[in-house]
């Protein structure tokens, strides 16, 4: 997931046994998973849902990474009545596509007449593809530089 992008997943919650749960106490334990507001009748509530014996009910929780990487965290479930579970949460930040290049390109002095070739690497620094690159000169003079190659597809 793109770093402050939003993925949004949903866990069912069942209370296998006869004994009502009690109010469930809903948590995560990381600001980059947090719980979603609930958004269909049979959804979780923190606080007040309480499971009747072979109830069930869903959780949604959402993920924002801030930071590149894997992110991990807990989703706990706790039932005064019957105890508590905990399910791992894992989640991949990753940046967007950019562009850098390697240094500026200086070509010198020319003598009037004569060509010069310099090579100009770009690298992608982020985490997902760039897509199709198209090439094109611009700024004062671009009618002096010409693209003799392109491997960058």
């Amino acid at each position: 997931m793109l770093i402050g992008a939003t993925a949004q997943q949903s866990f069912r919650v069942t209370n296998p046994g006869d004994t009502p749960t009690g109010p469930l106490d809903i948590s995560t334990n990381s600001t980059e998973f947090s719980l979603l507001l609930p958004a269909s009748p049979g959804a979780c509530i923190a606080g007040v849902t309480d499971l009747p014996g072979g109830g069930s009910c869903d959780i949604g929780v959402g993920f924002v990474p801030a930071q590149r990487r894997q992110r991990n965290g807990t989703l706990s479930v706790v039932s005064t009545a019957l105890g508590s579970t905990g399910l791992n949460l894992t989640g991949l930040g990753l940046t967007p596509a950019a562009i850098q290049v390697a240094s500026p390109v200086d070509f010198g002095g020319i003598p009037q007449a004569t060509s010069a070739r310099r090579t100009l690497s770009l690298t992608n620094t982020g985490d997902q593809p760039l897509g199709e690159l198209s090439t094109s000169l611009s700024g004062a003079n671009p009618g002096d530089f010409k693209v003799e190659e392109n491997d960058c597809g």
